[in-house]
């Protein structure tokens, strides 16, 4: 029922609203774009990349202090007094490298944090603004609310947590594995050539499993994504399910769709344990073999107690920076689906440019259709098929017609839902009104009305 309507009734021909030739609606549109280098690269990101390296560089220094005290100790010059003497000014420094770390990475993680959810806060409102503002009912036609809705929550969770890890733990191993190495060499260069041979065939065992564990996590992401689509198909259309008591086959298929999603991630599971063990294997190896090749240097004379501790946690340090970085760069490859469905549904963002110029509507005294002629994009049939109308204000008018006939449409075509040259404003195309004025003019009561977040006076404001 339209606020300005007139007293006349029209009736349907078939299936559909009918009257005389169709006349194409010309579409004036360009593409939007979501992603800002600005949102990523800005003032919060050096912050919080600054304090990251800072906190990587006092992660460096204790081992240093420990290899020092060994070494201390094991010379043999010091004794009584003097030991203690060292070992409480060792224990000190450590101490207070452990108090500045702790404080250090605080500050990281809070600056990291905020980093993160200010990236996410920005994707979130631009994205959102792209599906509401910018975005035609057209694109919406195509696309279900549920879809959008997890590329808000997952998708950008997902890029917001990656973006998090890549400057904390990227940043922090990429910081850590080059100071490593430097001790590494410093304490024995002919142990760390040895070290060094195996890692080309350790490196190339992990990056061919490393494939197959992303193979597995694009099956368990794309199984889980299933099962929700059918979830939120059925509860979108609870009336309908209802309605054909079909409530236990939905419940029956997205249980299979959940069974199917738990398999992939079970067999995941699976692959992840075997490479994890894979690893401890080889990092157990590895540390065996420094042992012993460390210790026969030891006892010749060319390696200190000191250097190969000092070499040993180096090891460790860099094993730990290499895993890190492998399962960042996992972490990106996986992140990459959520980074393209988002690419994917803005590319298909169609801004109707007319909606916000135009000449501004004042006020409508005759609203009126010319052979007006629509069909959805997901539907190849006419849903509206040469329709003329006209409404002088103050009057009522009432559409007859069976479900499905086109009475929703005609009024989304009224109100600039969908842009048409057939609709008419006081006489003149609609086209050449700015369109969002022009349903702020019309007022509309849906069939079932929506409450959103807020109280009652919120809703009533919104219009």
């Amino acid at each position: 029922l339209l606020v300005i309507a007139a007293p006349v009734v029209i009736k349907t021909h078939g299936s559909r609203l009918r009257c005389d030739a169709p006349r194409p609606a010309p579409r004036i549109a360009s593409k939007y774009t979501v992603y800002n280098t600005r949102d990523f690269v800005n003032q919060e990101l050096l912050l919080a990349a600054a304090a990251s390296t800072v906190n990587a560089a006092v992660s460096l220094a204790q081992p240093i202090l420990l290899s020092r005290f060994i070494d201390a100790l094991s010379s043999g010059l010091f004794t009584g007094t003097a030991v203690r003497s060292i070992l409480l000014r060792t224990s000190m420094k450590m101490l207070a490298v452990s108090l500045l770390g702790g404080l250090i990475g605080s500050v990281t993680a809070f600056l990291v944090a905020r980093y993160g959810e200010a990236v996410a806060r920005r994707l979130r409102t631009r994205l959102l603004d792209s599906l509401l503002v910018h975005a035609d009912m057209r694109f919406h036609d195509r696309h279900t609310s549920s879809v959008l809705a997890g590329i808000l929550d997952s998708d950008v969770g997902a890029i917001k947590s990656l973006v998090k890890r890549s400057v904390d733990q990227g940043i922090r191993s990429v910081i850590v594995l080059a100071g490593s190495f430097a001790r590494l060499y410093a304490a024995s260069p002919a142990l760390t050539g040895a070290l060094a041979a195996s890692v080309p065939a350790v490196f190339a065992a992990g990056t061919g499993f490393a494939a197959v564990l992303r193979g597995m996590a694009v099956r368990v992401r794309r199984d889980d994504a299933e099962a929700g689509r059918l979830a939120g198909e059925a509860l979108g259309a609870v009336r309908t399910v209802k309605t054909l008591c079909a409530e236990d086959q939905l419940v029956a298929w997205y249980g299979a769709a959940l069974q199917k999603a738990s398999a992939s991630a079970e067999m995941m599971a699976w692959g992840l344990g075997v490479y994890n063990g894979a690893l401890s294997l080889i990092a157990t190896g590895l540390v065996a073999g420094v042992l012993q090749v460390g210790g026969q240097m030891v006892l010749a004379g060319s390696l200190s107690p000191g250097q190969l501790m000092s070499f040993l946690i180096a090891a460790q340090d860099c094993r730990r920076a290499l895993t890190q970085l492998g399962t960042l760069v996992g972490d990106w490859r996986r992140s990459q689906a959520s980074m393209d469905r988002i690419e994917r549904i803005v590319g298909d963002v169609t801004v109707d440019e007319a909606v916000h110029l135009g000449k501004p509507v004042s006020k409508i005294d005759h609203l009126s259709l010319d052979r007006a002629s629509f069909k959805y994009d997901t539907d190849g049939h006419l849903t509206v098929d040469n329709v003329s109308l006209s409404v002088p204000r103050g009057a009522r008018i009432g559409i007859c017609g069976p479900s499905g006939s086109g009475k929703s449409t005609l009024l989304a075509l009224l109100n600039g839902l969908y842009p048409s040259e057939a609709v008419l404003v006081n006489g003149e195309p609609a086209s050449g009104f700015n369109r969002r004025q022009l349903r702020q003019r019309i007022g509309v009561v849906g069939q079932e009305p929506v409450l959103f977040e807020g109280t009652l006076r919120d809703n009533i404001l919104l219009g």
